[in-house]
């Protein structure tokens, strides 16, 4: 199902694992997040955050998708190895970024 407002984000980047992020699509109605799809590019535990993420996401509204935390997907996940941290606080930053220019465009 292709997701109606795709939103480009910048790349997350990770010097360390030189994880990636690419693109994050949202669907909103209602001022609830529908869906969440990403196309994740580095390692397992920057897809698998992405993923969380996006569960973690589906169903609450826009400010309530604000708070989810990197400690949240983090637990998600049943915590990932502290050098794969910021996998987490990766992913959280970009669906921020993402709802930030969803508002910026006036389709809220």
């Amino acid at each position: 199902m292709e997701l109606r407002l795709p939103l480009e984000m910048s790349p997350g980047r990770e010097a360390a694992c030189r994880a990636v992020f690419g693109t994050c699509y949202i669907k909103v109605a209602n001022n609830k997040i529908e869906d969440v799809r990403w196309k994740t590019y580095g390692c397992a535990s920057a897809i698998a955050s992405t993923s969380a993420l996006s569960e973690l996401a589906k169903g609450k509204s826009l400010e309530e998708a604000l708070e989810i935390s990197a400690k949240d997907i983090d637990d998600y996940l049943g915590t990932l190895p502290k050098h794969k941290f910021h996998c987490s606080v990766l992913g959280h930053q970009a669906l921020a970024d993402a709802i930030k220019k969803y508002r910026s465009e006036g389709t809220e």
